[in-house]
């Protein structure tokens, strides 16, 4: 389903597995891969759900499998919110994606050339 609202980029909500590896984690730490699910994406980024926090700026490769592909970009934990359940709700920034890995989303979500 399209999220229909005056937005930067449009988004749409979706419920589909992703890997996130934390690329900055830390002094002296190595990155390490989260398993999350996707609940919200468009162009510029997604919302995900995690059941760890990621870390506010944390730099991270995020990947996401859509219907037929996988769609991969250097991230960026803008913001974190834990729920009552203990899960957290983050939303990463898309600093890097590929062209074709951008055209993906943007047709999912139904953009047009005029909201690009």
């Amino acid at each position: 389903m399209v999220i229909r609202q005056k937005r930067r980029f449009p988004r749409a909500q979706v419920d589909r597995p992703a890997l996130v590896r934390l690329l900055q984690t830390g002094p002296g730490q190595v990155p390490r891969d989260v398993f999350t699910r996707a609940r919200v994406v468009g162009p510029g980024g997604c919302m995900i759900e995690s059941p760890t926090a990621l870390g506010y700026l944390t730099l991270a490769d995020v990947q996401i499998a859509l219907e037929d592909k996988v769609v991969r970009a250097d991230s960026r934990v803008v913001w974190e919110h834990e729920d009552h359940s203990g899960h957290h709700q983050v939303g990463v920034e898309f600093l890097r994606i590929s062209p074709g890995d951008r055209a993906t989303i943007e047709t999912m979500v139904g953009c047009t050339q005029r909201e690009r």
